[in-house]
């Protein structure tokens, strides 16, 4: 049985509970299939990167301002 995280995670993916465990399999199964064929030594590239810029923006920056304040000074859950 999936978790209640699980349920909102498929919420939020437009997906039923249902669908995405099946979409789970599919991918199991298709990363299955891809170390089955491959060598040993091969290296798979799953996606591509792209260069998104340098530092943080401004809500990122207050994100991490925020959660090393909490962990200095014993604050959050």
């Amino acid at each position: 049985m999936l978790s209640s995280s699980s349920r909102h995670l498929a919420k939020l993916g437009g997906l039923t509970l249902r669908d995405m465990r099946d979409q789970l399999v599919v991918s199991f199964a298709k990363v299955a299939e891809y170390q089955r064929r491959v060598d040993e030594d091969t290296v798979l590239v799953v996606s591509e990167w792209e260069y998104a810029g340098k530092g943080y923006s401004p809500g990122d920056a207050l994100v991490a301002a925020l959660t090393a304040s909490s962990a200095v000074f014993g604050g959050g859950g």
